[in-house]
């Protein structure tokens, strides 16, 4: 019987032999630990000892139950808690359920379907649209570290512009307008922020930079 397991899970542990001792002498010495029938309980819960398999028969019962299969981490501790106790539960149904066999083989998506891809629209000409990146974390070459990379999306035609370390927002709009600007002309569409941020940095040009981009 189950009453069995549990008290022959006390044997061997000494912390839990002395318990025992102590409330069959008065069952009042230690605060939230009674003693029934031969069996701990612990605020009402029934105390589970190390000894035998007891342990992981009641980790496994509750984890893979018919009534809620393989539940969580949170939901199989809390219906373990509220009937059992023992040190440190928590820590081990985390272990427990985390290297479970059957967990680890089947883990459901808990992701949103994303649907469809939708393609990005495919430009009129080229140097209408363009996509812009910084390549970061290079060795230094003419004292150089980083390639601001523009690619045009239509021609798929890209410039590598060097840079270095610390850089700027004005530094990268120079770049911009002395290698990219000056060779594609007005019908390039860049984006707003180079725009924004041109503008807070270069007050006098500003004018002229949002009448070319835009």
């Amino acid at each position: 019987m189950w009453i069995e397991q549990v008290t022959s899970s006390y044997t061997d542990d000494f912390k839990w032999q002395e318990l025992i001792t102590k409330l069959s002498i008065d069952p009042a010495v230690v605060q939230y630990f009674t003693l029934q029938s031969g069996i701990l309980r612990y605020k009402g819960r029934v105390l589970i000892g190390n000894a035998g398999q007891l342990k992981m028969q009641l980790l496994e019962s509750f984890h893979k139950s018919a009534l809620v299969g393989h539940s969580g981490e949170r939901a199989t501790y809390q219906r373990l808690k509220s009937v059992f106790y023992w040190p440190q539960m928590h820590k081990q149904v985390k272990e427990f359920v985390r290297t479970y066999p059957v967990c680890q083989k089947n883990k459901a998506e808990h992701n949103p379907y994303p649907g469809l891809l939708e393609q990005l629209p495919i430009p009129d000409m080229a140097w209408t649209h363009i996509s812009m990146d910084f390549v970061e974390g290079l060795p230094k070459s003419n004292n150089k570290d980083v390639i601001l990379v523009i690619v045009d999306r239509f021609t798929k035609y890209a410039h590598f512009l060097p840079l270095s370390h610390p850089f700027t927002v004005q530094d990268v709009i120079t770049l911009f307008l002395e290698n990219i600007f000056k060779l594609h002309g007005i019908s390039l569409l860049s984006s707003s922020l180079i725009e924004i941020e041109y503008s807070q940095v270069y007050y006098g040009r500003s004018y002229f930079v949002s009448r070319t981009l835009l």
